[in-house]
């Protein structure tokens, strides 16, 4: 036993909820009178290990390199330690997630300790803390999708809780390289009731700074998460409408979103911002007679939206010019109530700089065309012609992979979902006795890192209360 270093470790509360953050605090102390030097509690060093054992004697194990090791990445070894001198009384406090290096744990309660290397062969050992894990009933799940934050950006998941009749709010952060390794997964709040919930996109991974928005009723709630707290710091009444995914905050700690709302025989988008002292500023941006189909919003790399929509049966292109004048331009006529407008932003190699492309399906009875088109010059890029193997098939989902390629999320008449891409055969994604609508909710295509060895297509859905994930097809950067 070393009693020169003591090593303490503390979690945030005694129960959680499956694949919810397990909030650890680990304190190292010298209880010396002499200055002791010890290796840094880094990820890169990697002195800290965790072992975490269930009531049947079972086993887990992870280190600070865990998470990396999982999602493809691997460990990476420090070209020099970095070392940390603790005077004597001194301490260094670290926080960790042990749901983002550990599978995920079954119900039951567990007791973990903490490992300190101390020398190759020898550990200092942390108390004993206990929680326990209940089951999850997830009833509502929605990921924020921008197709401008592509690359290395995490999911952004808001999602319920049920239990007993009460409703708990979550914001969940997933893997970029494997969505089925969850980042985090912290409880919000207590909510009475909701309509819908977005998790926003922060511009930049490392910011402290990200929001949450809830519909409860006619009211939409604003919270802002930060590493040490959650808070509720405003809401919208009814009267601006329906929040419109994606909502993006700023590196600066500003929220910006766009809602729609119906008047009459007007339809208007409204641009809202929560300042980083949280005062609300609204302004319209748009106002047209008739009825806003689908849309599509990304938001570029100088943080100014881009819009498409349909308006009684023609899209309809909407961006920020000088600043925050908006200027609306009509790209198709008359293409049906049936489209599918999706916009995505991919850094041109011809002109070296990010452009804006528009992506536009129509389904007919026996295929899907679908069209890649430049919306500020006006020309189309690519089109594709895609026959359907069988018919009564819906499109559920459009996503576009990094080469500007189509796949679709489909649903049959039998409740079956498929995945079909530009090319190849169309493909099933849900097993024998899975059925949509039916024993499954929230179903979302996500595409992983194609940075990553495990780039690809995956499936993530709700069946049982729980999120179930799937890879449906592997791609190649």
């Amino acid at each position: 036993m070393n009693h020169r270093l003591s090593l303490k470790l503390d979690v945030s509360q005694e129960v959680f909820v499956e694949s919810e953050s397990i909030k650890a605090s680990l304190t190292i102390s010298n209880n010396d009178s002499q200055p002791i030097r010890l290796e840094d509690l880094t990820i890169s060093n990697n002195p800290i290990f965790f072992k975490i054992v269930d009531k049947s004697g079972k086993e887990f194990s992870c280190s600070l390199q865990s998470l990396r090791e999982r999602d493809g990445v691997g460990e990476t070894p420090p070209l020099e330690k970095t070392w940390l001198d603790l005077k004597p009384g001194g301490s260094k406090a670290i926080r960790v997630d042990l749901v983002s290096l550990l599978p995920r744990l079954p119900v039951g309660v567990y007791e973990v300790t903490a490992y300190y290397r101390t020398s190759p062969l020898s550990f200092l050992l942390s108390n004993k803390a206990f929680f326990e894990i209940v089951k999850m009933n997830c009833i509502y799940a929605k990921t924020t999708l921008d197709y401008a934050w592509y690359d290395n950006t995490p999911f952004y998941t808001a999602w319920v809780h049920e239990n007993g009749g009460a409703r708990y709010l979550f914001s969940m952060i997933s893997s970029s390289n494997s969505p089925q390794n969850v980042l985090s997964n912290e409880r919000v709040r207590k909510i009475a009731g909701f309509k819908e919930a977005l998790c926003s996109i922060p511009a930049v991974l490392e910011q402290e700074r990200r929001h949450i928005i809830w519909t409860d009723g006619n009211v939409t709630n604003i919270g802002l998460i930060t590493n040490d707290a959650i808070t509720h710091i405003g809401q919208l009444d009814g009267d601006y409408g329906a929040t419109i995914s994606p909502p993006i905050t700023t590196e600066y700690g500003e929220l910006k979103f766009l809602t729609l709302s119906k008047k009459g025989d007007e339809s208007i988008f409204f641009l809202v911002r929560v300042l980083s002292n949280n005062e609300l500023d609204i302004k319209e941006v748009f106002r047209g007679v008739g009825n806003v189909g689908r849309h599509s919003i990304i938001f570029d790399k100088n943080r100014s939206p881009h819009i498409a929509f349909t308006l009684d049966n023609a899209i309809f292109y909407m961006e920020a010019v000088d600043g925050n004048v908006f200027k609306a331009k009509e790209v198709f006529g008359d293409v049906g109530s049936k489209v599918f407008v999706k916009l995505i932003e991919r850094f041109s190699a011809v002109d070296m700089r990010y452009r804006v492309l528009l992506n536009y399906t129509l389904q007919e009875d026996n295929r899907i065309v679908s069209s890649n088109f430049d919306p500020v010059d006006s020309k189309h890029l690519s089109n594709y012609y895609i026959p359907l193997p069988i018919r009564n098939l819906s499109i559920l989902q459009v996503m576009l992979d990094d080469a500007n390629s189509p796949y679709f999320l489909l649903g049959d008449g039998d409740g079956n979902l498929w995945l079909k891409g530009s090319r190849g055969e169309m493909e099933r994604a849900t097993l024998d006795g899975e059925k949509y609508p039916g024993n499954l909710i929230a179903p979302t295509l996500l595409l992983s890192s194609r940075y990553n060895v495990n780039y690809g297509i995956y499936l993530r859905y709700v069946k049982g209360g729980e999120f179930v994930y799937r890879k449906l097809k592997a791609l190649r950067a």
